[in-house]
């Protein structure tokens, strides 16, 4: 299809443009051919070819713009991005000045009001002027002209999340809130009070050149569902308890529909399928690794398979950092809120109860929006809030580590958490596990700027946890009236815990005979020999429960 010359004006850009895209519009076709192979590989090839021109021309304008071609959210916007990559998926584009492909982006950004994706405002593709009664192209979403912005009435509900999800889809519209108090920043133009919030320490995307091939992954996720049941497979978001033949047809089915277009019948997905194939394997970014300390050596890589519409309701990640990735054409939207306070006391509220998002979203502070696709990985800090969506299905891959620096957020976590532990024994439990894996390690490392936190983050943990134990015998009375396989299962659950606080404490005891750190305690205790003070004045008393 031929490219505008370059000695074309502006006007007939908008007509080449507004061609293309009623081409589009008008075929029956149009929608599906937009989830086609096809489609992508238009797209993928105008990438490419891009690529090359911002190399070239050192501009990254045309890159990030066909980058977000699947992330827009109406339907007729992602007609108007298909025509446009078609329009100027030609190599004439290579003979392209910078000053050209500013006027196409100034034009493209007329025509979509509003609606301009932040990304591309970031990299100075900015907003003209608009006229005070702009003409209509032609091109609309909703009967509004997109040279007009529309007026947002009571009827209006999600502004914050309309400009990156079509919530009228899939019935993601009831899994949110229909607005969200104190805002959604988006993670390319976020502001000095969301970082704050974040404690200087916000979810980051960036580029990667991991980018193993779909039969690499096939093989290793398949791989791993024979070798191992560990994983979880959810229909339309219910957790499926079936027989284990039974459950790997279904995760099989979810496979297939992930990366064959819409689903038609129920819609099958699979959690954390943790992978033995060393071929595929990540790092925490170079950053992370230089800036702070690690408490791993080897990184597990774990998988999700999700369809397009798949919807994973508000969780953390077990206290621990997280970096992932999306896998050929899966795209994801991602809602992070930082590890406040008092936004895990309202977390921790709704363990238990459907729709969390939806129930106490609005009351979450320092809200992120981000939107990934293969290019990129997506790395966040220990105990971020998050609800993902599905918006083009496939492979999410991802592993968790800990550093020493997060153990005061990790103890922040866990003391909100250690509050519902007869709620979600297991899963509080794990929190509690890589808490004690982190902070044993952290204490080995007899570093003197690391001793002090991770002390300060102990001794702050042990009111709750002591509080914990302490009420054992309440909770034995409580146990006395139930089942005796429920009963037996919940001694088990706190048989582990206090074995896995001993840990701690031996630890501790061990520090206490090595060389002395002379430093202040959090409690306000003056130490030549911090680890003495801490044997003496800081372990837990811990009991068996019969």
């Amino acid at each position: 299809m031929p490219s505008p010359e370059s000695s074309q004006s502006p006007e007939d850009i908008i007509s080449h443009i507004q061609n293309e895209y009623s081409k589009l519009v008008n075929t029956r076709q149009s929608i599906a051919f937009l989830g086609s192979r096809q489609a992508r590989t238009r797209v993928e090839s105008a990438s490419k070819l891009t690529n090359k021109f911002d190399r070239e021309k050192k501009t990254p304008h045309t890159r990030r713009f066909f980058q977000n071609i699947w992330s827009v959210v109406f339907e007729n916007q992602k007609m108007l991005f298909l025509a446009v990559a078609v329009a100027y998926s030609a190599k004439e584009i290579n003979k392209w000045d910078i000053d050209k492909v500013t006027v196409l982006f100034e034009v493209w950004a007329k025509e979509l009001g509003g609606d301009v994706p932040p990304v591309l405002t970031e990299h100075h593709c900015l907003l003209p002027s608009q006229d005070p009664k702009p003409q209509s192209t032609g091109l609309e979403i909703d009967g509004v002209p997109r040279g007009e912005k529309r007026k947002r009435g009571p009827e209006d509900k999600h502004g914050d999340l309309q400009p990156h999800l079509d919530l009228n889809q899939y019935g993601w519209e009831f899994k949110c809130p229909e607005s969200f108090k104190y805002g959604i920043v988006d993670i390319n133009s976020l502001d000095n009070e969301t970082i704050l919030l974040w404690e200087s320490q916000p979810p980051t995307i960036t580029e990667t050149q991991f980018r193993p091939t779909e039969q690499a992954v096939f093989t290793s996720v398949f791989n791993a569902m024979h070798q191992s049941q560990n994983y979880q497979v959810y229909r339309d978001g219910d957790l499926v308890l079936q027989a284990s033949a039974e459950r790997f047809k279904l995760a099989a089915d979810a496979v297939y529909q992930a990366t064959n277009g819409c689903p038609t019948g129920p819609v099958h997905s699979i959690l954390n399928i943790w992978l033995s194939d060393p071929a595929l394997s990540m790092q925490p970014p170079q950053q992370l690794q230089s800036s702070q300390h690690l408490c791993q050596v080897e990184f597990k890589v774990g998988f999700n398979v999700t369809p397009e519409g798949t919807f994973v309701d508000l969780h953390h990640d077990q206290c621990n950092r997280s970096l992932a990735k999306t896998i050929a054409g899966c795209i994801k939207t991602w809602l992070l809120f930082p590890p406040l306070q008092e936004n895990l006391e309202i977390y921790t509220e709704s363990i238990g109860f459907p729709n969390r998002l939806a129930r106490i979203g609005s009351q979450l502070k320092g809200g992120i929006i981000a939107v990934t696709n293969s290019e990129h990985v997506l790395e966040f800090p220990a105990g971020t809030i998050h609800a993902v969506f599905t918006n083009s299905g496939g492979f999410l891959c991802g592993i968790n580590y800990s550093t020493a620096e997060s153990l005061p957020t990790m103890s922040r976590v866990l003391k909100a958490l250690l509050q519902i532990f007869h709620i979600s024994p297991e899963a509080v439990y794990e929190d509690v596990r890589t808490y004690v894996e982190a902070f044993i390690t952290t204490i080995k490392m007899d570093k003197h700027g690391l001793i002090k936190d991770a002390l300060t983050s102990w001794i702050e943990l042990i009111p709750t946890l002591q509080k914990l134990l302490n009420g054992q015998p309440a909770i034995k009375k409580t146990l006395k009236s139930q089942k005796k396989s429920q009963r037996h299962q919940d001694v088990n659950h706190f048989q582990q815990l206090r074995k896995l606080l001993q840990t701690v404490d031996d630890c501790l005891l061990e520090f206490g005979l090595g060389k002395g750190h002379s430093l202040r305690c959090p409690c306000g205790e003056e130490s030549d020999h911090i680890a003495e003070h801490v044997v003496k004045s800081h372990l837990l008393t811990l009991q068996e429960l019969i």
